[in-house]
């Protein structure tokens, strides 16, 4: 048996710190978890965003898929801005 808790986010980034962004995200705030191998690309072409999650602004809008974590936390594994 596999079991798989992925899941897909959308919203606007408030703050990004160390390993963790704060977004506005179906009404409301919420923190997510960056992968330590997020993958960062351009939702225009896919190519990848140079700097990572460190090249991630505040008011940008973004989609994401990672892991649900328990109690409702989200993992993000690739994030298009």
């Amino acid at each position: 048996m596999i079991f798989v808790n992925i899941a897909r986010m959308d919203g606007v980034v408030r703050t990004v710190g160390s390993g963790t962004m704060q977004v506005m995200a179906y009404g409301e705030v919420r923190t997510v978890e960056l992968s330590k191998y997020v993958e960062v690309v351009s939702a225009a072409d896919e190519s990848d965003i140079v700097g990572g999650a460190r090249a991630i602004r505040a008011d940008t809008a973004f989609g994401a898929v990672g892991l649900k974590l328990p109690g409702g936390g989200f993992r993000a594994t690739r994030i298009w801005i």
